[in-house]
């Protein structure tokens, strides 16, 4: 017969099994869904990275770092510690790297979910450095030093849209012509601090620069070199002679060559080559009545309002921008007063001098070439200036996080312009 008080520590031992059993079961399903990782601030190269899961309090979790997404080679920065939803940790990366993420999660069974998706995170780049810097005539290079791999490097010439550079950039610019460049390095997206220099190209004089006229016994040389001064020379005698402004040389012998050199000097003290050429002075017989003949007089004149209308253009400043909540941009210039008549065209309309003129409904992000015609009774002056309305492109959220130690909500944006 069977011993009853068996039986009843058998039931007993079967039913904690049983039931021991259902909370090993109701335990394996409260494991909910792979953790995932999520970025919220970035303090240097410091990110700052927050875990969301729907797992219960202070549930085990390990978390991974590697160079790749295969994670071959990784670092374990918490191995099997306590988190719970939205704690946060932090990592520092080392410049110019990227870094991969992932974390997963165990109940008290030590059952493991999956790894999460890796999480790739770049890292500030380093501020860039120049290794050289080649300034010609019409044209600055700028090279840079050792760039990372992946690394590439935007350059913003004051007045112009950034351009980006793989480590080369090469500028078209005007002789004897100050410029600023400021340059920043770009991780896919992280930004390094940024540089700014001022670099000046070389003045230049050119065939193209120099207008020569003469009769019997004068010669008069006008030489147009915008940001630079002048400095002409005669040949007598096997000597070199300065000869001072106006560029008017008298008491010449008719039918006779002359040998002239030129240069220019830029506003940072630097000078051209000297620029040689020739000029006969007509064998005509002399007027009579003195003075300079009609033609020399002309060019005086001539000479005089080149100076003045170069002084004038470059006395001219401007500004870009657009009206809000909407794609039309305008351009505004500025005009000092001046008894020489000027008008400006940009996008073939035409405005006659004022003290500001404003050109509307312009496209935003567009290059622009406003010119300018400056004129007396007796001459005129043409020249252009490059100006480019800004890119207003409505920003992009990019991703709207909570920093629990700030208590700060964050938004992530990618604008062009200033966010304001």
């Amino acid at each position: 017969m069977l011993n009853r008080r068996y039986v009843a520590t058998t039931f007993i031992v079967v039913a904690t099994l049983f039931i021991f059993g259902i909370a090993m079961a109701a335990e394996e399903v409260t494991l909910a869904t792979v953790p995932t990782i999520v970025p919220i601030s970035i303090d240097g190269n410091t990110h700052t990275f927050q875990i969301q899961t729907t797992n219960a309090p202070n549930t085990e979790m390990k978390i991974e770092k590697s160079n790749t997404s295969t994670f071959t080679e990784k670092v374990i920065l918490h191995e099997w510690q306590l988190f719970s939803n939205n704690q946060t940790f932090s990592d520092t990366l080392a410049e110019n790297t990227k870094a991969y993420y992932r974390i997963k999660a165990r109940n008290l069974n030590n059952i493991e979910t999956e790894y999460s998706e890796p999480l790739l995170v770049y890292s500030m780049p380093t501020r860039p450095q120049l290794s050289n810097i080649d300034r010609q005539t019409e044209n600055i290079t700028l090279t840079f030093d050792n760039p990372a791999e992946g690394i590439v490097f935007w350059i913003k010439r004051e007045g112009l849209e950034p351009i980006q550079s793989t480590g080369t950039f090469k500028d078209t610019v005007l002789p004897a012509s100050k410029y600023t460049y400021t340059f920043w390095a770009d991780n896919n997206g992280v930004l390094s601090a940024e540089n700014t220099i001022t670099v000046w190209s070389l003045p230049l004089v050119k065939s193209s620069d120099i207008t020569i006229t003469s009769n019997q016994t004068s010669i008069v040389v006008i030489v147009n070199s915008p940001n630079s001064t002048i400095e002409l020379e005669i040949k007598k005698a096997g000597e070199w002679i300065s000869i001072p402004t106006p560029y008017i040389i008298n008491n010449l012998t008719p039918n006779t060559e002359y040998e002239f050199r030129v240069r220019s000097k830029s506003y940072n003290d630097e000078y051209s080559e000297w620029h040689y050429f020739t000029k006969r002075t007509e064998s005509a017989p002399a007027t009579s009545g003195g003075g300079a003949s009609p033609d020399i007089a002309k060019l005086q004149r001539q000479q005089e309002f080149q100076k003045q209308a170069d002084m004038y253009f470059n006395s001219i400043t401007y500004s870009a921008d657009g009206d809000i909540n909407s794609s039309s941009a305008w351009i505004e210039l500025s005009i000092p007063k001046s008894q020489l008549d000027m008008k400006i065209t940009i996008d073939n309309k035409t405005m006659q001098k004022q003290d500001k003129v404003k050109f509307t409904n312009l496209k935003d992000n567009s290059d622009y070439t406003a010119k300018v015609i400056i004129s007396n009774n007796e001459f005129e002056y043409a020249k252009d200036i490059s100006i480019s309305t800004p890119n207003r492109t409505p920003p992009e959220i990019l991703g709207l996080y909570y920093d629990t130690d700030t208590g700060e909500l964050i938004v992530k944006v990618k604008a062009n312009t200033e966010i304001k």
